[in-house]
């Protein structure tokens, strides 16, 4: 036995599919002029029985990972690691050898029998990939015995990897499989180093990257990066977040607070019957950002004033019932994942106004922690704001702090600041006539030191009463500033509108108030639409 390179199109060959254990022969051993420094290795023996099985049937060439890699070289490591899939999927034959499976152990092609479900191979990430890329697998238990193939034990395989059996058959229906379902594969699968979590899914997700070894967990974030560049499929979001020991307390809790990436393949262990909704080609665009992920989508509406995504797949026992994630507004148009350790599932979903958001890319537990001050001081519509007589036109500003669910102003972290509202009239009938006629809510607060401090105010008006307001604005975003100087020194809380008929008149009142909700202080503002007695003031 010797080496050979081949830089292009290699003859035949067959390769081999293992677990690594103590004395496994190197590169640097095979290349040794003193060729009784491999062959001394435990694991040389292996090496002689892939030779010799592929010499049997008519191969003269074998690929063993052990001794082929020059893993001194950073480069062909990088090159080979992303190479792996195609490589294996290349092969004329794989030869995975269990270690662990005795001769007396039974296999059956129908179920997976105990002491084969159990072997170490069906637990290593590298593994994955090696089952599925090859045409044709052979397994041969400990004393090199054939004991089986891919094709003849695909029920068994199915049972205890998870995988789709059609996968099994062809592995070039990958690309079909939802994210989220690749993902969970690899759930319960082990790799020595962190990285290789990563690196080890790179063929299964049809994605390139670089080895950065030191890098830790980053490497799973970046392949989740890669696979949101090539692949239009919301079912990346999917996961579902495992409790963990905390670092400081020791209790074993789940961060409040995510952001839109898994920290590991683990995450994805319930994905394992998602099936895709709409076909993808209509699925909306979304991007890696360097705020996060931007995706122009509706929200819809969760427990708690919480934001749903729906992320267009839904569960295979049931269909009808689509899967979303919960979202928390935390300000400047970013969202973060809340209850991370759950899913949301609807049967009904009220399409809303599409808009960009952005969603925090990941969160370390000290910026979870801080994301409960987000509500610090915002201006708070503790009540009137959904009274059926008016409505929110489409006008708020500025958008990106205003949360719709929770009706609220996001200011954490602001100096001065001002928000607007812009209403309109239902149709509120009185002896046949409607009350019309739009009006503006304007918020804020103004530092002013001699005053002991920021002052938070509010003032209301429309075309009629209080024009000010409405001619500072001109429905123009960019007067925000101007409309805060005028609304700051506004004392108007309230204006009085009459019906078509001017027979029947309402007044609109607006109070605000340093208040405490849920543990957290802020300026809530309460509106009210009272009935006018005709001839009162």
């Amino acid at each position: 036995m010797q080496l050979e390179e081949f830089m292009a199109n290699p003859p035949p060959y067959a390769i081999l599919s293992h677990t690594w254990e103590d004395g496994e022969v190197t590169f640097q051993d095979c290349t040794n002029s003193n060729r009784t420094v491999a062959s001394a290795k435990k694991g040389f023996t292996k090496i002689q029985h892939t030779c010799q099985q592929a010499k049997q049937t008519g191969i003269a060439y074998a690929w063993v990972d052990t001794c082929c890699i020059d893993k001194t070289s950073s480069a062909e490591l990088t090159e080979v690691i992303n190479s792996m899939f195609a490589w294996y999927a290349a092969s004329d034959v794989c030869y995975v050898f269990l270690s662990d499976l005795g001769p007396v152990d039974t296999i059956d092609p129908l179920e997976p029998m105990p002491k084969f479900a159990a072997c170490r191979w069906f637990t290593r990430g590298w593994t994955l990939q090696e089952l599925i890329a090859p045409k044709v697998v052979e397994f041969y238990d400990k004393e090199w015995t054939l004991r089986g193939t891919k094709c003849s034990l695909v029920r068994a395989l199915e049972a205890i990897t998870g995988i789709d059996g059609q996968v099994l058959r062809d592995s070039t229906v990958l690309a079909d499989i939802p994210v989220a379902r690749r993902m969970s594969w690899a759930a319960n699968r082990k790799t020595t180093r962190v990285e290789d979590t990563a690196y080890c899914l790179l063929g299964i997700f049809d994605v390139s990257m670089p080895m950065l070894y030191g890098e830790g967990g980053k490497a799973f974030i970046r392949l989740q990066e890669e696979i949101a560049r090539e692949a239009n499929d919301l079912t990346l979001f999917a996961w579902q977040a495992r409790a963990q020991k905390s670092s400081s307390s020791g209790d074993i809790s789940v961060q409040k607070y995510r952001g839109i990436l898994a920290t590991s393949p683990a995450e994805f262990l319930n994905a394992g019957t998602i099936v895709a909704g709409d076909d993808k080609r209509f699925t909306k665009e979304f991007l890696m950002t360097n705020k996060g992920l931007r995706i122009n989508s509706w929200l819809g509406s969760g427990p708690d004033g919480s934001h749903v995504l729906n992320l267009n797949c839904s569960l295979s026992k049931d269909p009808t019932q689509q899967i979303g994630i919960y979202l928390t507004m935390h300000g400047a148009g970013l969202y973060a994942r809340n209850q991370p350790d759950k899913l949301a599932l609807q049967r009904q979903w009220q399409p809303g106004q599409v808009d960009p958001i952005y969603i925090s890319k990941r969160l370390t537990p000290s910026q979870s922690a801080s994301l409960d001050n987000a509500h610090c001081s915002a201006f708070f519509f503790r009540s009137g704001l959904t009274d059926p007589r008016y409505s929110i036109k489409n006008i708020t500003q500025p958008k990106d702090l205003w949360d719709s669910q929770q009706r609220l102003f996001l200011r954490h972290g602001m100096g001065s600041f001002t928000g607007l509202l812009h209403f309109t009239f239902s149709e509120v009938r009185s002896h046949d006539n409607t009350v019309h006629g739009p009006f503006l809510l304007v918020c804020g607060i103004t530092a002013e030191e001699e005053q002991g401090g920021p002052r938070p105010w509010v003032a209301i008006g429309n075309y009629e009463v209080h024009p000010e307001l409405a001619v500072a604005w001109a429905g123009n975003e960019a007067n925000l500033g101007k409309l805060g100087e005028v609304g700051s020194g506004c004392k108007n809380k309230s204006i009085i509108v009459k019906d078509a008929s001017k027979e029947k008149r309402f007044i609109i009142s607006v109070e605000i108030e340093e208040a405490v909700v849920d543990s957290v202080p802020m300026y809530c503002i309460d509106l009210k639409f009272e009935d006018l007695l005709f001839g009162s003031t």
